[in-house]
């Protein structure tokens, strides 16, 4: 039996809907629908024992909603009842990455430190694009666990593993840095660079270091590779269809439209 929104009328929806699951509790329209109307009334809890009743439902979207949950229990300070939710969500999507760091978050409130950087440090592997938002919690966690000591050496560990991680190379760089390291802090630095010339954190900190210095002759240097860099990446952007091209052009080459282009720098 398929089963539709009464147009306008939620309440009506619901009354049919639970009608629907007394004759077939199984019914996965029913189920669906149900399962929205928790969603848009931000009744996560709700959604969420409907949700693992669907046949089939994207494992993705449990596992957002199981995190959802869970976000909102951290809130609150209900770090029992969140951890609960987020084993729920990486039981069902192993590659949620919000999950692994709400758990990390979640540890961290508990003061069980070592889990909580585990929980970062995976997802950080699970997808190494998210290091930056990530990395300053790190810090936080080997701070409050009074061992700030050793994270210089846990990111070396982590680098040896993945050596072409551009946000793990500044991160050690800016550590280094605080502890007067300033050589090592530059080699990272330019590390970030080797795998990711776009960095611009990287070059302005190797820019503020060389200036410090007075070591002009570098900072011009360095200067003109940033500005290589942004030529290189300078492009003509069609507003009316994103086409980009390295020309500026009267007409756009992909959909003709005249006098459209605009001038871009594509850094990121």
């Amino acid at each position: 039996m398929h089963v539709a929104y009464i147009h306008g009328n939620t309440e009506q929806t619901e009354k049919l809907v639970k009608s629907i699951l007394k004759l077939d509790s199984k019914n996965r329209d029913a189920l669906l629908i149900q399962f929205n109307l928790k969603m848009k009334d931000g009744k996560l809890e709700e959604g969420a024992d409907i949700g693992e009743k669907i046949p089939d439902l994207d494992p993705k979207i449990l596992s957002s909603v199981y995190t959802d949950c869970a976000g909102e229990f951290l809130v609150k300070g209900d770090t029992g009842k969140a951890k609960k939710y987020l084993r729920k969500a990486l039981a069902v999507h192993k590659e949620n990455i919000e999950a692994l760091t709400f758990l990390g978050d979640c540890e961290l409130k508990d003061e069980k430190y070592k889990d909580a950087i585990a929980s970062y440090f995976q997802a950080i592997d699970k997808n190494p694009a998210y290091t930056s938002s990530i990395i300053g919690k790190i810090e936080n966690a080997f701070y409050q666990s009074n061992s700030f000591d050793e994270l210089s050496t846990r990111l070396r560990e982590e680098l040896s593993e993945k050596i072409d991680n551009p946000e793990m190379h500044f991160a050690l760089g800016k550590f280094l840095k605080k502890r007067r390291l300033l050589s090592e802090a530059r080699d990272e630095y330019k590390r970030a660079l080797e795998f990711n010339p776009t960095h611009l954190e990287a070059r302005e900190e190797i820019l503020g270091m060389l200036f410090e210095e007075k070591n002009f002759d570098r900072l011009k240097s360095e200067l003109r590779d940033l500005f290589n860099e942004i030529r290189k990446n300078t492009y003509y952007f069609c507003n009316k269809c994103s086409h980009r091209d390295k020309i500026l052009r009267w007409k756009c080459t992909n959909c003709g439209e005249f006098d459209s282009y605009e001038k871009r720098v594509f850094l990121f």
